[in-house]
């Protein structure tokens, strides 16, 4: 299939996300994959596994901060029936993935298993036996909630709410912890003369910010924010990161001007 097929493809099945009130970092850039058959993922820890005749669509949504750390990716996977109907969609959320639409786990589930997502496992899903599972109809794009500051996927935003404390304390005194986040790139972006990790926290202390919890900011990549394949997105992204340090080093608030494309 033609990548313009796939650019079709991955504009049609993205879901609405929806932020916080006082977020300060919006996503900048999002790189899709469509998997027609089992593959791994290229950017997240996971097998892609389409069901007969269907597809999988993986989103890469790049922010170039978190509270917490530079540089962040979050990951949406919308499956694809071979009719064309959308299933499922399933979201990242602090290093797990968890299912979001038309039925989601319990919250108790998902905090237990990223409490112990390295004996229990990277997922939280629900099976889809029940036939009312698939007999949702969506009115327009399905939406996401993004968690104040850290950005892990929700269903709901009330999540974030029955975690208040938790998330309040991400944003406030835990600002800047993480430094230069590694990610899929390891201890490539950390090239440099200065330390990025002391540059990085200093900048995101000056970030820190009570959540409103309420989700009144809302992105349909593609629309707001370009939608482009995974592969130039992994390309664009230590360019960005590259111009952050440097200005940051140079004392700079903001880079000149930051690459959107390779």
């Amino acid at each position: 299939m033609k990548t313009g097929k796939q650019a079709q493809l991955a504009q049609e099945s993205v879901p609405l996300l929806c932020f916080d009130n006082r977020e300060p970092f919006l996503p900048v850039l999002v790189g899709y994959t469509v998997a027609f058959s089992r593959q791994a993922s290229p950017s997240f820890k996971r097998e892609l596994t389409p069901r007969p005749g269907g597809m999988i669509i993986e989103y890469a949504i790049y922010w170039d901060w978190e509270i917490g750390h530079h540089y962040d990716l979050e990951h949406l996977w919308v499956y694809r029936s071979a009719a064309g109907q959308i299933e499922l969609v399933e979201g990242s959320a602090h290093g797990i993935y968890l299912s979001l639409w038309p039925a989601a786990p319990e919250l108790e589930q998902v905090e237990y298993t990223i409490r112990n997502k390295d004996q229990a496992g990277r997922a939280c899903l629900v099976e889809d036996n029940d036939p009312t599972f698939r007999q949702v109809q969506q009115a327009g794009p399905i939406t996401v909630y993004a968690e104040p500051g850290k950005h892990a996927f929700a269903p709901r935003p009330d999540w974030f709410i029955a975690r208040k404390e938790e998330v309040m304390s991400s944003c406030t005194s835990r600002a800047g912890q993480g430094g230069l986040s590694r990610g899929v790139f390891g201890d490539r972006l950390r090239a440099g003369e200065q330390d990025r990790d002391v540059l990085a926290q200093k900048y995101l202390k000056e970030y820190s910010f009570i959540p409103s919890f309420q989700f009144g900011l809302s992105i349909w990549p593609g629309r707001d924010l370009p939608l482009l394949p995974w592969e130039e997105l992994y390309k664009i992204i230590p360019k960005r990161v590259d111009c952050w340090m440097a200005a940051l080093a140079k004392g700079q608030r903001q880079p000149d001007n930051l690459p959107n494309s390779s």
